[in-house]
């Protein structure tokens, strides 16, 4: 059938558990952690550009800024919106106009996102204290309800 089967994929992720998949067409995007005696919670990109056929992964915890899913990668997310990749980590928010290099974290200053709505440039997030608006991608924030 048409159903997404992620044992299918097994050999590309080897040692590493996904926290977050979204499918857009015939590229697929997953957020993962690697696992195994060390118990790492370093974070990976997967991307297949040809419906699960090839994937590139990338460390995304090498460079700054470094992105903490967390060993469950509880409340992770990853998605595109138009040319921009978008990741919500445990904690923050994180974006990528080049499919992997992400900006600096987009988090409004000691917020931690609960949900997260974006169209375009506005952003919508909820923390658990207090709602935050941002119609610059993420670069600035106001706090629109506490």
């Amino acid at each position: 059938g048409d159903m997404l089967d992620l044992a299918d994929f097994k050999p590309a992720f080897n040692d590493h558990r996904i926290v977050a998949l979204t499918v857009y067409n015939a590229e697929i995007l997953a957020l993962a952690i690697k696992f195994g005696p060390s118990n790492s919670d370093d974070p990976f990109l997967f991307r297949s550009t040809d419906a699960g056929q090839t994937w590139t992964q990338q460390a995304i915890y090498e460079n700054p800024p470094y992105v903490y899913v967390g060993t469950s990668g509880n409340n992770s997310s990853i998605w595109r919106e138009g040319s921009i990749l978008w990741i919500k980590s445990s904690n923050n928010l994180y974006k990528s106009e080049d499919d992997g290099l992400l900006d600096s974290d987009r988090s409004a200053q000691g917020a931690y996102f609960n949900q997260i709505a974006v169209n375009g440039s506005k952003i919508l997030a909820y923390a658990y204290y207090a709602t935050y608006r941002s119609d610059d991608f993420g670069a600035s924030w106001q706090q629109i309800y506490e």
